[in-house]
């Protein structure tokens, strides 16, 4: 897993990091491959 946000917060001398996680249901790798299904990403201009 991996934060969707961080937010660095500094509360007097005390330094913290929230970090949000959006939970569903399944994997999100698997609806990632089947959009780009087909995509030829080596000749695409980043």
């Amino acid at each position: 897993m991996r934060p969707s946000r961080k937010i660095s917060l500094i509360n007097g001398s005390i330094e913290s990091l929230y970090c949000r996680y959006d939970m569903y249901k399944g994997s999100k790798k698997q609806k990632w491959k089947e959009q780009n299904e087909g995509v030829d990403f080596q000749n695409q201009a980043l």
